[in-house]
């Protein structure tokens, strides 16, 4: 095979995800046809099929699209050497990151419940098991307190996040009120931060 072909079927398959994630977040997974989406594409819906074999495929081709551009905010930071706050610090502060630049994968997480779609992200295991390892690490050796559930802990943190990240105009309007510009916003974002890295060290530390 060519190099030009292998390049205009990745470039055809990145519209595809590109096209697919828009109308996903617009409908959910129900609420869209390989006909939509060959429509909206302006190609056949067998070249789609070709590409990716199924609507599941292509559902999980952007989820993955998405969480690739999750991975290097935090991953490169995971070191067993780096403190284990400083870790946790890069874990949180990628996730507010993440979210406000892809808010589109919030959407995409609401349809998912709405529509009873219960498959794990990708990569979610891998993730929370590198966050469980690294905590288990440090209640191993004494560095933390060794009383929480590593596994219940890191859920908690995530939950902590997604909250904010889901509720956050709703929470800034009661917080700020009504006329809250992008600066006051973004300064409450980092003051939640801190208050979560706060909290996360308080519980933790013997």
């Amino acid at each position: 095979m060519s190099n030009t072909r292998i390049r205009d079927g990745e470039a055809t398959k990145k519209k595809i995800i590109k096209t697919a994630e828009k109308l996903f977040s617009e409908k959910g997974f129900n609420g869209v046809s390989i006909r939509d989406l060959a429509n909206a594409c302006g190609m056949s819906g067998a070249l789609i099929l070709h590409h990716f074999k199924s609507k599941d495929g292509i559902y999980d081709a952007v989820r993955l699209a998405l969480i690739e551009k999750y991975v290097p905010l935090f991953k490169n930071h995971y070191d067993d050497e780096v403190d284990l706050f400083k870790f946790i610090e890069y874990v949180v502060k990628g996730a507010f990151v993440f979210h406000r630049k892809n808010p589109i994968a919030l959407r995409l997480m609401n349809w998912d419940r709405l529509n009873g779609f219960t498959k794990p992200w990708p990569k979610s295991e891998e993730f929370h098991n590198m966050f469980v390892e690294r905590l288990q690490k440090a209640m191993n050796t004494g560095e933390i307190n060794n009383d929480f559930s590593a596994d219940y802990f890191g859920i908690m943190i995530g939950g902590m996040v997604h909250l904010w990240t889901e509720d956050r105009d709703c929470i800034l309007h009661d917080y700020l009120g009504k006329g809250y510009d992008k600066a006051a916003a973004e300064k409450a974002d980092e003051e939640y931060i801190q208050h979560i890295l706060l909290f996360v060290k308080r519980c933790l530390k013997i």
